[in-house]
């Protein structure tokens, strides 16, 4: 068996700090006040990207016979129309000879705290493009989710858990993550 967890960190989230900048020692309220204006210079430096993601976050969990489960969960700040036209539809793809792909939780959280949870109606299962433009099998299917009610402003959060059921090589595993590489993360 084996385990991994993989997690990536947001630039403008910080963890909460409750304590008083009178109770610190000077060199820490220097770097306190370092850290504050960095941040907040980071988060109006976002200001005019499309989307953000501000947490991602994967486990990989392997048996010896090489079946295993892979959870990837997301927390994406939706900022423009852009955004809204690239994330109102996420497509995962998976191969549904050796692996199911289920829709855990997706939603959209409003400013003011609403939260427009995703049904079984906002989830497509689809054969992948190529099957449509190549005259050849293929087992590669996709998922398709639509993001019901999403506006600038908003918060998208999904969790998703890829299985694999029938191992590629019995007794063997391997995977891939791939990183976001066209939105600030």
């Amino acid at each position: 068996v084996c385990s991994c967890v993989m997690g990536l960190g947001i630039a403008p989230a910080r963890a909460q700090d409750n304590s008083k900048p009178q109770d610190l020692p000077a060199k820490t309220q220097e770097k306190t006040k370092a850290q504050d204006s960095s941040a907040s210079t980071a988060d109006k430096s976002y200001a005019n990207e499309p989307l953000v993601y501000e947490k991602i976050r994967g486990v990989m969990r392997y048996e010896s016979d090489g079946t295993g489960t892979k959870e990837s969960f997301a927390r994406i700040r939706v900022q423009t129309n852009t955004g809204v036209q690239r994330i109102g539809q996420i497509v995962f793809s998976y191969t549904a000879a050796n692996e199911t792909l289920q829709v855990k939780s997706a939603k959209v959280i409003k400013p003011d705290g609403t939260v427009i949870a995703s049904g079984p109606e906002d989830v497509v299962d689809t054969n992948a493009p190529v099957v449509q433009s190549a005259p050849m099998y293929t087992d590669v299917r996709e998922k398709h989710l639509t993001m019901p009610g999403l506006a600038p402003g908003d918060v998208v959060e999904y969790d998703l858990v890829e299985r694999i059921v029938t191992p590629f090589t019995p007794g063997q595993f391997w995977n891939y993550w791939d990183f976001i590489t066209d939105a600030v993360t």
